[in-house]
């Protein structure tokens, strides 16, 4: 079973992130576009790329969390995908297994029965933005053999969420990340994530207590030796995203010490 890190912000660049995660014996590194050093004009540069495929160690790329494919403006949708595909047609599956991109549920309107978001409201068009996004996305992701992976962020439970997802996984190069933390956080994300397990690409592994997530393993709350279980029976890589260099390396060595790793 494959274990990685995220991008530590402590860090800066790939070479420091390189430096620990072959300090803790790690597999992959899960590159932050949010983070300046990692943005698409740094992930496409000659020497950036050369640096990549000479290292040992896997990538992901995590999208930025502001990325929205189905945006109702035309000129910030086709921005999204013009990023994704510009990243994804520089690398390959030898090196980059997965991306990693949340599903932005986009703006609401504060009414006074509640929030209404305007994708809910004009849920038709966004559906349709977002299967045509979806389309559009299909030949570069099947050419590169990346994976597209969509992470729960507490929002699975809405119903043109769960509509989009549904559109998404009827694509075979699209899975799931189950990030344990932000489930625990919204309890109803996990009857999409059960009802559709088998899709599980990519496990974000961190404990989480009081509603506090991205905390050092085995000092909250979550059964992380049982969701060890799971993605070991099934292969699904790991990536403890824990954010700092302290508890990540505490988190690496209480796995080492219970035999996980």
């Amino acid at each position: 079973m494959q274990f990685g890190m995220p991008s530590l912000l402590e860090l800066g660049d790939l070479k420091s992130q390189l430096s620990l995660c072959k300090q803790l014996d790690l597999d992959i590194i899960e590159l932050n576009m949010n983070l300046p050093q990692f943005t698409t004009s740094q992930l496409i540069m000659d020497e950036f790329i050369d640096f990549v495929y000479d290292m040992e160690k896997m990538l992901g790329i995590h999208l930025p969390e502001t990325i929205d494919i189905a945006e109702f403006n035309p000129e910030i949708r086709q921005s999204a995908l013009q990023l994704i595909r510009t990243v994804a047609t520089h690398y390959d599956h030898d090196k980059v297994r997965h991306m990693t991109m949340h599903l932005n549920p986009g703006t609401y309107f504060k009414m006074p029965e509640g929030k209404v978001y305007l994708y809910d409201k004009h849920k038709d068009q966004y559906l349709k933005h977002f299967k045509n996004a979806m389309t559009a996305l299909q030949d570069v992701f099947e050419y590169s053999e990346i994976q597209l992976l969509i992470e729960n962020t507490g929002n699975f439970h809405m119903p043109f969420i769960q509509e989009a997802l549904e559109i998404a996984l009827a694509y075979p190069f699209v899975g799931l990340v189950w990030d344990v933390g932000h489930e625990a956080k919204s309890i109803d994300d996990k009857t999409f994530i059960d009802r559709y397990a088998d899709r599980i690409q990519l496990i974000h592994l961190h404990d989480c207590a009081e509603g506090v997530d991205h905390l050092p393993l085995y000092c909250g709350e979550l059964p992380i030796s049982e969701i060890l279980h799971f993605a070991k029976k099934r292969k699904i890589p790991v990536v403890v995203e824990v954010k700092t260099k302290d508890g990540l390396e505490s988190s690496i060595d209480s796995l080492r010490k219970k035999g996980h790793l």
